[in-house]
């Protein structure tokens, strides 16, 4: 779904598999050959996504810190709801074809395991246990064409 840096005392994507200049596509050369001549990558059987983190790595931005946010926890009232969002793709096709895609995705906060004390987690933004997922399209839901 994307990529991301983000600086700090953890590791970062500088401490994981990647190059400094990823290439944006490979039109006009294979991916498996590019990693076999500019990188020491084991894409057989790595478990790492090192493009990804190359990407991201390329693309990360230089923030001025502004220090610890006023609010940082989501509603208690809504804790344990999927957040979602879901797209619809219309393209004319010749007379009256028409093609319709539409996809849809959710996040929501899960932790792996439960919690040592056995309390229950209130979704929050400074714990990395958010995951995402496919979702049914609501138009769909509701059998729109």
């Amino acid at each position: 779904m994307g990529w991301g840096w983000l600086p700090g005392p953890l590791p970062s994507t500088l401490d994981q598999p990647h190059v400094d200049d990823p290439p944006d596509d490979f039109s006009s050369q294979d991916f498996w050959r590019w990693v076999k001549e500019a990188t020491t990558w084991d894409i057989a059987s790595g478990r790492d996504n090192p493009l990804a983190n190359s990407r991201a790595n390329a693309a990360r931005q230089r923030w001025e810190g502004g220090g610890l946010p006023a609010f940082y926890d989501t509603r208690a009232e809504r804790s344990g709801v999927p957040l979602g969002f879901a797209v619809t793709l219309r393209h004319p096709g010749p007379g009256d074809l028409a093609v319709t895609t539409r996809s849809a995705a959710e996040t929501f906060f899960q932790r792996p395991v439960p919690r040592p004390d056995g309390l229950a987690e209130t979704d929050n933004l400074f714990h990395p246990y958010w995951q995402a997922r496919l979702a049914p399209h609501p138009l769909h839901k509701r059998g729109a064409p």
